[in-house]
């Protein structure tokens, strides 16, 4: 009796280390470089709201970073779950060296449409349509850690009124990574409209470098609109002093 219970308390040890084992291997370690949701964001099957979301990732939730998009403003991530997709760079923070991330071509699209071989046009009518032009920086030569404004001039060329307000997402990036930001709101604008928004910054890094502003209008995707690829403008600018 005595050897049947002790040979029991050894086949449940073994059992429950077991079970700790895979439950570890089931996480995937999060490793440098990598990305920290600042929101809720929408993790997709590739590099543009067109495509399908997959997961998301909470806010303040971290992933690995595993490639990046020729235009460097998507990354693809692997979540501690094991999950795979890409996040836009306006709703992540990065921590890290991009240097060595490769760049990654994402899938093509698939059409919901699998009936027919050839996709019939679809022209979008009655939707707000919003680009902006690139960023004006006052002065143009901003310097290490003394505030300058940026401004951005964006344009509702649709037919129609946007249908909300928008946040406009605007960061300094340098080396890959945002040095700083900022956001501002949209307010809805009329067809044909101009609309100026901005603010200021300050760089407190990479004095002497070239670094880029990046505009992103909604990045929470809120305004529906006839073509959402042409929602961030950049302008690059060299920080004057030492930092």
């Amino acid at each position: 009796m005595k050897r049947r219970i002790l040979f029991l308390i050894g086949l449940m040890t073994f059992l429950m280390s077991f079970a700790i084992v895979t439950s570890a291997q089931d996480s995937v370690p999060v490793r440098e470089p990598y990305v920290t949701a600042k929101v809720n964001a929408n993790v997709r099957a590739g590099d543009g709201t067109s495509y399908r979301r997959i997961t998301v990732l909470p806010t303040n939730q971290t992933a690995s970073i595993i490639g990046i998009n020729s235009r460097r403003n998507w990354y693809q991530i692997q979540t501690t779950s094991g999950r795979i997709g890409w996040v836009g760079s306006s709703v992540v923070t990065v921590t890290g060296d991009l240097t060595n991330v490769p760049v990654v071509s994402a899938p093509a699209p698939t059409s919901a449409n699998t009936t027919s071989p050839t996709a019939t046009p679809v022209v979008n009518t009655g939707l707000s349509e919003l680009s902006a032009s690139p960023p004006k920086l006052e002065p143009n030569s901003p310097a290490c850690d003394v505030a300058f404004n940026i401004l951005v001039n964006i344009n509702n060329a649709g037919p129609v009124k946007t249908n909300s307000p928008a946040t406009i997402y605007i960061e300094d990036i340098y080396n890959g990574a945002t040095t700083a930001s900022f956001t501002t709101v949209l307010p809805q604008i009329d067809p044909g409209v101009n609309y100026v928004v901005g603010g200021l910054m300050i760089v407190k890094t990479g004095g002497g470098g070239v670094h880029t502003i990046r505009v992103t209008i909604d990045p929470e995707n809120r305004v529906t609109e006839s073509n959402e690829n042409n929602n961030t403008v950049t302008t690059t600018y060299t920080l004057s002093g030492a930092c």
